[in-house]
């Protein structure tokens, strides 16, 4: 079914993970369950939030943060627990002299509602504040800014680079033909009128991409993954199976640094924030989270993190490449 939003076409395609991709996921799922517990629950509906504010979390000892597995919020890497938001937060937490436990979920567009219901006292996953999520949570002060921008195909599968040939083989299961890759780049976004987008589900920029098409009056398809993330359509594009998706500019230039045939441009919007998420009704937390993130970013913690996860691109690339 066809939805028309704003003078653009949202086609709600709620795809499982092809039998690799689901693979590669069971496999670090069942490392990772080895340390941190998983929440595979999907789909679940919105609930109000449970009372537990810093006061409830102290008595408790521990911090709970519940996040995706991604390569800069949490991951594991030759055993270690690491990510931008992970080495953040385990510093908030060392502060507020908490323990800091990781839940890992595996539906993304659950965080909230797991958070609401009290299994997490922060959700994190390079969170875009939005109208829509605004009502649901409260968003602490921003990590960082970045903007959205268009992710596309500019040379072949074959032109990927060294250390790609595995992850963009097609694998037994894939299904999906290769689309055709038009040899004229989008240089500018009102040239995206008429083409076709592939955003995750619920991805912030379904909105931008509305407003973008409004703005210059051409229909923008969207086409939405429910089971893909940001990275798996990054590498969707640079395999030829999608032409377009929009993802934040710092991750983008992370997978453009991996998959040399993509090209990350343009912007398609302003910058934005990227924040940690709270219950709405936890403002001693928040009050805690904002003074500490305030009072850090005036010294070297985040900018040496930022560093580390978004601008070292071959400590990046060894990462993603072992």
């Amino acid at each position: 079914m066809k939805i028309r939003l704003g003078g653009i076409w949202v086609m709600g395609l709620l795809l499982s993970l092809i039998a690799n991709t689901s693979g590669c996921h069971r496999k670090v799922y069942a490392e990772l369950e080895q340390i941190d517990p998983i929440d595979r629950r999907s789909n679940l509906p919105m609930v109000g939030p449970i009372n537990r504010d810093l006061a409830d979390i102290k008595k408790g000892g521990t911090l709970t943060v519940i996040a995706p597995y991604n390569a800069t919020t949490y991951f594991i890497y030759r055993g270690e627990p690491l990510g931008y938001e992970y080495e953040l937060l385990q510093s908030f937490a060392k502060n507020q002299g908490l323990a800091l436990k990781m839940v890992v979920v595996a539906d993304p567009k659950s965080l909230f509602t797991i958070l609401n219901s009290g299994e997490g006292d922060i959700a994190a996953n390079r969170l875009v504040p939005t109208p829509e999520n605004e009502a649901d949570v409260s968003f602490a002060r921003a990590l960082y800014r970045t903007a959205p921008v268009l992710v596309q195909q500019e040379e072949p599968p074959a032109k990927a680079g060294k250390g790609t040939e595995k992850v963009l083989a097609p694998g037994p299961a894939d299904q999906t033909p290769e689309v055709d890759i038009q040899a004229r780049l989008i240089t500018k976004p009102s040239q995206l009128a008429g083409k076709t987008v592939t955003l995750p589900e619920q991805s912030p920029y379904n909105r931008t991409l509305v407003e973008l098409s409004d703005e210059i009056s051409g229909e923008i398809h969207v086409v939405e993954m429910g089971a893909l993330q940001d990275e798996a359509l990054a590498q969707q594009v640079a395999k030829g199976e999608i032409e377009f998706t929009v993802m934040q500019k710092n991750l983008a230039d992370l997978k453009e640094a991996e998959f040399k045939n993509l090209k990350v441009r343009p912007i398609i919007s302003k910058s934005h924030s990227v924040a940690w998420a709270v219950r709405k009704n936890s403002p001693e937390l928040m009050q805690a989270l904002n003074s500490w993130i305030e009072e850090k970013q005036n010294g070297s913690l985040f900018d040496k993190l930022y560093q580390k996860y978004f601008i070292d691109r071959r400590n990046y690339l060894e990462r993603v490449e072992s």
